[in-house]
């Protein structure tokens, strides 16, 4: 009976130590932003929502932290299209006709990334930190997630990912509701 305690206690033990440092970007804490291991606090009451029409809707987040009397980082100009809500995304092995554009601004991270697959074809590319990419992929691996509706009522998005620099960023970002 003790070996069997033991046992368990063992196994309990590496499945916390297994737990401890690998961030679920689920149960991070609303408008949490962390690149390169640092963490941001997005600023709801500064979040702007614009809401095009059914096809795009785009959101804007700056971060809490400033450097320079600026937001340290800023999401800026979040697009959702029509048919990614509701929907997560394997940002490294899009499907036909999906795609997806990451923009953020700041002292901390400046990057412009963008995939579409099309027809059997993939248009990538973009900016990191000042380094241009053509016909390559900033995201090389993660997921991506946008929950709600192009309603006004809250959004959430979920980004989980590795760039092409090595870095991971993570984000859980959640809009307040919207009036349109």
């Amino acid at each position: 009976m003790k070996t069997i305690r033991i046992m368990m206690f063992v196994a309990a033990a590496a499945m916390l130590f297994a737990a401890c440092g690998k961030d679920n970007v689920e149960d991070l804490a609303d408008n949490t932003l962390i690149y390169d291991g640092t963490t941001y606090r997005l600023d709801q009451s500064q979040m702007e929502i614009n809401y095009f029409h059914p096809g795009l809707t785009l959101v804007t987040a700056m971060s809490v932290e400033q450097q320079d009397g600026n937001a340290a980082i800023t999401v800026d100009h979040f697009h959702i299209r029509g048919d990614e809500w509701n929907k997560t995304r394997d940002l490294a092995n899009l499907n036909d006709g999906e795609s997806y554009e990451l923009n953020f601004i700041g002292a901390v991270l400046t990057c412009s990334a963008f995939v579409q697959k099309e027809g059997g074809r993939t248009d990538c590319g973009g900016q990191l930190n000042g380094t241009d990419y053509e016909g390559t992929p900033i995201v090389t691996e993660g997921t991506l997630r946008v929950e709600g509706n192009n309603d006004g009522t809250p959004i959430t998005v979920l980004l989980d990912c590795k760039l092409i620099n090595g870095k991971e960023l993570k984000m859980k970002l959640v809009t307040l509701q919207y009036p349109l």
